[in-house]
């Protein structure tokens, strides 16, 4: 705590940022609030700093250590048989192809009644389901119902991008929130 309250110290008195409020946080030394956006961004931005034979610098609160770039690995076309029409909308097919990755396309023009043809990013081909459970309410007599469909991936492309870097060495650092 001592070391937070030290940081809070240079940040106010050397800096001459208005901290209003600050605590421990198990991934770092500590998160600091701000005053305004203004003087977060200052503070994300400067270099780093010691405080007590410590290198301290400030990472954006999404971005501390437990966050990592998880991209998408591949871009493929997956095909739905005996999918419900009512439920054949565009909100409704980003939530059931979020279960499994990112819904990119669908071919709403599709002449058949009986399958759902959309492009989805996803991780691996191993995550994909052979076959998906969808749920829907009655507005107006309140019984639910569910259908199970099989799906299959048609086509398959690695994505445009790699994956990110390995983690860097981990360094003293102080977590903060905007404002």
């Amino acid at each position: 705590m001592d070391l937070l309250i030290a940081i809070r110290h240079h940040v106010v008195n050397n800096m001459l940022l208005q901290v209003d409020r600050y605590n421990l946080h198990p991934l770092g030394v500590g998160i600091f609030k701000f005053g305004n956006l203004v003087e977060w961004d200052l503070i994300v931005n400067s270099p780093p700093f010691i405080v007590h034979e410590r290198m301290i610098r400030f990472v954006k609160h999404n971005e501390a250590k437990n966050c990592k770039q998880a991209p998408f690995a591949r871009a493929g076309w997956f095909m739905f048989l005996g999918y419900p029409l009512d439920l054949k909308t565009l909100d409704f097919l980003q939530q059931v192809c979020s279960s499994f990755g990112q819904l990119l396309f669908w071919h709403s023009q599709d002449p058949s009644f009986a399958r759902v043809l959309v492009k989805v990013l996803y991780d691996d081909d191993l995550d994909v389901p052979r076959s998906l459970t969808v749920k829907h309410d009655q507005e107006l007599d309140g019984a639910s119902r569910s259908w199970t469909f099989p799906m299959f991936l048609l086509q398959s492309d690695l994505a445009d991008h790699w994956p990110g870097d390995e983690d860097p060495a981990p360094q003293t650092t102080a977590i903060l929130t905007p404002s």
